[in-house]
């Protein structure tokens, strides 16, 4: 079984800077979410939205209004 530290050194190996800082933007935004609002998320998603696109939404609404 792997340790933390050893998933982080593989993804930083196997990733670009950029597909990095995307996945840290998105779970960023999501740790932000209320539960209500992540549940609306899951169900859009359900409905057939793209997951990714509906957290893009989100990371943006987020660094926006910063």
């Amino acid at each position: 079984m792997k340790t933390i530290d050893q998933l982080i050194k593989a993804e930083i190996t196997e990733k670009f800077p950029q597909e990095l800082a995307l996945g840290y933007l998105r779970y960023e935004a999501l740790r932000r979410l209320k539960p209500r609002e992540y549940a609306e998320l899951c169900q859009k998603n359900l409905k057939g939205e793209w997951f990714d696109d509906l957290v893009d939404e989100e990371l943006l609404k987020w660094k926006n209004n910063q």
